[in-house]
């Protein structure tokens, strides 16, 4: 199983978690975050989805996907 398979549906989760979070504490920074990582990782899911169908390795969005999951891990464990 390829790794964009997994980060769409995260990607949306993240990104409807943003948009929940501003609707429901009208929190900007819940937003921004939520909605702006998701972005990222729709923007890491279509460049692993297009060097995919190019047969190779996508480098930038496994490092993209990366870096996302590890801002968010560091944000939400402090």
């Amino acid at each position: 199983m390829h790794d964009l398979c997994f980060t769409i549906s995260y990607g949306m989760i993240v990104f409807c978690g943003g948009l929940m979070g501003f609707a429901r504490k009208a929190s900007t920074t819940s937003l921004a975050g939520g909605v702006g990582t998701g972005l990222l990782l729709f923007l890491a899911s279509y460049l692993t989805l297009s060097d995919f169908h190019k047969r190779k390795n996508s480098w930038v969005g496994l490092i993209l996907e990366t870096v996302c999951d590890a801002a968010l891990t560091w944000v939400m464990g402090q």
